[in-house]
């Protein structure tokens, strides 16, 4: 299976600890959080990652070579010359993921335990185009929310970032899908995936309900409490 981390944010509310750092590179628990996400990825399954860059590119690129002897699975980094939203990278290397009965996709800015192979299994039972991670959050009106679920974990419903959504189970940009999904992308190079095309996918997606947690830490302040965190391993 291959992999695709989105690691080019610029972290402008992490300012100033972006200012010399790009996001995906600040420590947490003695670790870049890239490398949190490398560790993640190591099981079986995993053959290849692809890892964007864009904000201090050039450092994460010298990290992903210094940690690279570290995986089993082989790391591609890709510098990108301007930003083109969370499915314009996705779009970009289509052509490296359509012989793959699915892959992982995720926006590797979140600090989470995701266990991946029971995500995995989860979406191999259900034999489904998309299985999307989800947790509970306590800011619904910034995330993008199931409102509709069935019991077996089939989306009917879902909302990006409304105001009017119903309930507080968010998506975790933490994504299995099929090529068949590329089918749904827009025409044009910058595509926003959550907006443009997780829609496109209610009733024929599924939402895996992490049991362990999922922390934004976008701004200096949820960082410090990330940081302070009991009970954190990884």
């Amino acid at each position: 299976m291959k992999a695709v981390l989105l690691a080019a944010g610029l972290g402008t509310r992490l300012k100033p600890l972006t200012d010399t750092t790009p996001k995906c590179l600040i420590p947490i628990h003695g670790k870049p959080l890239l490398e949190h996400w490398l560790d993640i990825l190591s099981v079986p399954e995993v053959s290849e990652v692809f890892v964007n860059g864009f904000y201090f590119a050039g450092k994460v690129r010298a990290f992903l070579e210094d940690r690279a002897p570290n995986y089993k699975f082989k790391i591609h980094f890709i510098e990108e010359h301007s930003l083109t939203g969370t499915g314009g990278f996705l779009k970009k290397i289509k052509n490296k993921l359509l012989d793959e009965e699915y892959f992982f996709f995720a926006h590797a800015d979140n600090f989470c335990d995701l266990n991946l192979p029971e995500f995995i299994d989860f979406h191999r039972k259900r034999k489904t185009r998309l299985s999307m991670a989800l947790f509970h959050t306590s800011r619904p009106e910034s995330c993008g929310i199931a409102e509709e679920i069935e019991p077996d974990g089939r989306i009917v419903k879902f909302l990006e970032k409304s105001p009017h959504a119903k309930g507080n189970l968010a998506s975790a940009a933490i994504f299995l899908m099929s090529p068949a999904v590329f089918e749904d992308f827009p025409e044009g190079e910058v595509i926003d995936f959550s907006r443009d095309v997780l829609p496109l996918q209610q009733g024929r997606m599924y939402g895996y309900e992490m049991p362990g947690f999922n922390i934004d830490i976008g701004t200096p302040e949820q960082y410090e409490a990330v940081r302070k965190m009991v009970g954190v391993s990884k």
